[in-house]
């Protein structure tokens, strides 16, 4: 599974998501690009600014996404074993690296 993929299936399953999620749960470091690369498939995908304090005592806010409903276009559904469009400017892996 794409980290893409997994994003989704997270948002379905749990309702929300935060970049400390994505990073603990599955590695993704970029979960905004991720995000863009939903809403570009037609995902529709809300942001809130939550703020919380860290270990230091300092307040600190994040986003946290919601998927407010499935795509809104025909086609490209992840969940109907389709990918996401392939972005040009980042390499693709191949099988076995």
């Amino acid at each position: 599974m794409t980290q893409s993929e997994l994003i989704l299936q997270h948002l379905r399953e749990y309702g929300s998501i935060t970049p400390m999620d994505s990073i603990h749960l599955y590695g993704c470091m970029r979960l905004g690009a991720r995000i863009y690369d939903l809403k570009q498939a037609g995902y529709d995908i809300t942001v809130e600014r939550e703020t919380a304090i860290n270990r230091f005592g300092k307040p600190v806010t994040y986003a946290r996404y919601r998927l407010r409903g499935d795509k809104h276009e025909p086609g490209g559904n992840i969940a109907n074993g389709h990918r996401l469009p392939e972005r040009a400017d980042v390499p693709q892996r191949t099988a076995g690296v």
